[in-house]
C-alpha cells in the first residue's frame, strides 16, 4: 500500500462490458483493508490522525472494533487478532454530515464509506476507489511518520449495499421469488407456508485462483427515513490478489467489482433490472 499515492488517479475500468444502469440501488460501497495489526497504534494517535482528515470529515466518534474474518481455503475463514499486552482499543468513526463518506480505523483494518445522501446519484466505482487509495495512502504515511509501523496488508475487501424499498422496486413479499430467480431458496413453489413475513438469506461463492471469496445475503428491513419496509442486498468480496504490487491490487479491485456487479445481475429479475433499475447494458 506504500505505493497508493502515486496510483490515486482515477484508474481506468478493464471490463466496459458490465452490466450498467441508470438508476442503481446501491446506498453503500465499501473498500477495505485488513492488515498486521499495528501494536503501536495507541488511542493518543486518533486526534493525530484525524487531523490529517478532519477538513473534508469534520465529525468524530467511537465505535466498537469490527471484527475481522480472513478468507482462507483451509476450512478455517476467521483470524481474531487479539494483543496479550495491549489494551483493547476502539474503531476510530471519520464522518461527513449528513450523512456522507466515512472513514473508520482499528488496529488492523482501514474502511472507506460512500454512503448515498438524498438526491445523490452514485459516483460510481472508480471515483470511491480513487478516494479509498487516497485515504489509505495518508494513513500509510501517517503511520510511517509516527513511528507506528508499515502497513503490511492481508486482506482487500469491497462491498456493495443495495437497499430495495417496498413500493418503488418490489409490491409484496410473496413475489419476492420472482425478484430474485438467481436465488433457488427464494423461488415460488406449492406449499402449505403463507407470505413471508421476514428474508434472510446467504449464500457464498469462490472466486478463480482462490482470490476470495463473494458473499450475498439478501435479509429484510425497514428504511430509515420512512421506516418503508425494505431488502437489504449485501455483496461482499474478501481476499487477497497473487501479485501484491499495487497494480495487483487494483486488478483484485476490478474483480471484485465485475464478481459484485455481475453476481447482482444474475440473482435479480431481468424485468426489475430493466424497468425500475434502467438498464443500458448489455
Amino acid at each position: 500500500m506504500a505505493k497508493a499515492r502515486s496510483q490515486a488517479k482515477k484508474p481506468k475500468s478493464q471490463r466496459p462490458s458490465l452490466p450498467d444502469f441508470k438508476k442503481p440501488p446501491v446506498v453503500e460501497v465499501v473498500c477495505g483493508v485488513t492488515f498486521e495489526p499495528l501494536a503501536k497504534f495507541l488511542v493518543h494517535h486518533v486526534g493525530f490522525l484525524w487531523a490529517q482528515f478532519s477538513q473534508q470529515f469534520p465529525e468524530v466518534s467511537e465505535q466498537p472494533s469490527l471484527p475481522v474474518t480472513i478468507e482462507n481455503f483451509d476450512g478455517n475463514n476467521r483470524i481474531d487478532f487479539q494483543f496479550s499486552h495491549v489494551m483493547p482499543w476502539p474503531r476510530a468513526f471519520f464522518s461527513q454530515p449528513n450523512g456522507g463518506d466515512i472513514i473508520q480505523v482499528q488496529r488492523e483494518r482501514f474502511l472507506y464509506n460512500w454512503r448515498k445522501r438524498a438526491g445523490e446519484e452514485y459516483p460510481r466505482f472508480d471515483t470511491v476507489y480513487s478516494r479509498f487509495l487516497k485515504a489509505v495512502d495518508t494513513f500509510s504515511q501517517f503511520s510511517q511518520q509516527m513511528r507506528i509501523g508499515d502497513i503490511v496488508p492481508v486482506q482487500f475487501e469491497l462491498t456493495y449495499l443495495n437497499m430495495l424499498v417496498q413500493g418503488d422496486d418490489w409490491a409484496t413479499w410473496e413475489g419476492i421469488g420472482r425478484m430474485f430467480p438467481g436465488a433457488p431458496s427464494l423461488k415460488e413453489t406449492p406449499r402449505l407456508l403463507d407470505e413471508p413475513q421476514s428474508v434472510n438469506w446467504v449464500t457464498t461463492y469462490n472466486l478463480p485462483d482462490q482470490q476470495g471469496r463473494l458473499h450475498v445475503t439478501l435479509r429484510s428491513g425497514t428504511r430509515n427515513t420512512d421506516k418503508k419496509p425494505a431488502l437489504l442486498l449485501d455483496l461482499t468480496v474478501r481476499g487477497m490478489p497473487k501479485l501484491r504490487e499495487q497494480a495487483g491490487v487494483d486488478a483484485w479491485f476490478q474483480l471484485a467489482r465485475e464478481w459484485i456487479v455481475r453476481g447482482f445481475y444474475e440473482i435479480t429479475s431481468e424485468a426489475v433490472q430493466s424497468s425500475v433499475w434502467e438498464r443500458t447494458r448489455p
